[in-house]
């Protein structure tokens, strides 16, 4: 378009500045004809001769008007010739120019119907978005209400031309203020919440300005009250469900511990065999317990450290044996369970330790204990290791008919798991599982 619109100003100036040649040209040939003419008059006068018959002198005369017309016609003619052709050229320039104007109107008529069309529209999706636009001065005065808003339904001649500050609160207004100036000097996005008082209704609103040109900026608002809401009850029923999950492990951390106080209180009753069975029961229902407790006492309601879970069992079982020379040491980085997992990794522990401390030899000696706790390629391994440790091929058989026994392999079903025991020097038990 800007190419045919040169080409037709081209044409235009070419066609004015040939038409003023041509009139100037037959503005000067006509005024040196007619000098010629006066010249050759008086020449004729001047050579007139008394003495020279009148005849004479007539005929000089014709001669020279007869020649000085001539010359006219010549010259005229030759004007004549000069014009048509230029004309006819012109007429060709004139053709061209109308074909390039007629190229031109199509160009603007196409381009002024695709523009209404592209206006319809941004007008369509400005009235779909539940947003309203503004475009505000550098001042932040409202200059322009785009089409489509919620917030000021039938009100945008009320508020074309005022300050924006003038709807809001001091702090509020700072606040717009401050996003306004960043975005007209940084050109970035800016987002700014706050609350305001609109037609007699308490809203929340969240405004974001876009630079535009000419040191103004379009205000994109957003009432967002009802998510504002919605929020506030989703932390509150969040809060609710906290303290009742709070209150359930609380209440069945208590139920576990009457519960062994029961089994301490019938343990004074029966004879050492039945006090260990007794004692392992004790200690089942203490790392259950402690599971419940550490969820209580946790931020999370749904996970807990298994390195404080480990470590608080361990010191637990330690008062289970106060005649045992026994020491853990700990090398467990922190990692968070579910009580699903954490659960049989208490009960597993429990087992294991409680068997070890049985098996080693009454002799005052240290009885170390070391439990890792590690992963690597896509699964967790826990180790157990008694340092120390040799246990008698039929104690083994004993062992691994026992009960505890049996419940150490249900538990590392559960967990999709593995347990591999490893007798040298030391006696260690491996328990791998996914992670």
């Amino acid at each position: 378009m800007n190419e045919s619109a040169e080409k037709i100003t081209r044409y235009r100036t070419k066609k004015l500045s040939g038409r003023e040649k041509s009139l100037k040209w037959l503005r000067i040939s006509m005024f040196y004809l007619s000098a010629i003419f006066i010249v050759l008059l008086i020449s004729v006068l001047a050579h007139l001769k008394k003495e020279v018959s009148y005849n004479q002198n007539m005929t000089l005369m014709i001669t020279l008007i007869r020649s000085s017309l001539i010359v006219h016609t010549a010259i005229l003619i030759g004007l004549s010739i000069i014009h048509y052709f230029h004309a006819k050229t012109n007429t060709k320039h004139e053709t061209a120019l109308l074909i390039y104007q007629h190229d031109l109107q199509m160009i603007v008529d196409e381009r002024t119907c695709t523009l209404e069309l592209r206006t319809q529209e941004l007008e369509s999706i400005y009235d779909a978005l539940p947003d309203s636009f503004l475009q505000l001065n550098k001042d932040g005065r409202i200059d322009k209400i785009f089409s489509g808003n919620s917030l000021y339904e039938g009100d945008s001649e009320k508020i074309l031309g005022r300050d924006i500050k003038s709807f809001l609160s001091d702090d509020t207004g700072k606040q717009i203020m401050a996003a306004l100036d960043k975005t007209l000097k940084t050109h970035e996005l800016t987002t700014v919440e706050c609350d305001m008082l609109w037609n007699g209704r308490f809203c929340s609103i969240e405004c974001r300005f876009i630079a535009s040109p000419e040191s103004t900026a379009t205000c994109i608002i957003r009432d967002i009250t009802k998510r504002r809401e919605f929020e506030e009850s989703l932390k509150t029923s969040l809060s609710e469900r906290e303290i009742l999950i709070g209150e359930i492990h609380h209440r069945v951390k208590n139920n576990l511990m009457i519960i062994i106080s029961l089994v301490n209180f019938y343990e004074e009753t029966v004879d050492d065999t039945n006090k260990i069975q007794l004692e392992d029961l004790r200690n089942r229902i203490y790392s259950l317990s402690l599971i419940h407790e550490q969820m209580f006492n946790s931020d999370l309601v749904s996970k807990l450290k298994i390195n404080i879970y480990l470590e608080d069992l361990t010191s637990s079982l330690l008062s289970s044996f106060p005649d045992q020379n026994v020491r853990f040491r700990m090398a467990i980085p922190e990692i968070y369970f579910s009580p699903e997992r954490a659960v049989p990794l208490g009960l597993i522990t429990t087992e294991l330790v409680s068997t070890a401390v049985r098996s080693w030899s009454k002799e005052k000696i240290e009885k170390l204990i070391d439990i890792r706790f590690k992963k690597s390629d896509g699964e967790y391994e826990m180790s157990i290791i008694c340092r120390n440790l040799r246990i008698p091929e039929e104690h083994k058989k004993e062992i691994r008919g026992s009960l505890g026994a049996r419940l150490v392999s249900i538990l590392v079903e559960q967990l999709n798991g593995t347990i591999i025991f490893n007798h040298t020097e030391d006696t260690e038990a491996v328990v791998k599982f996914p992670a």
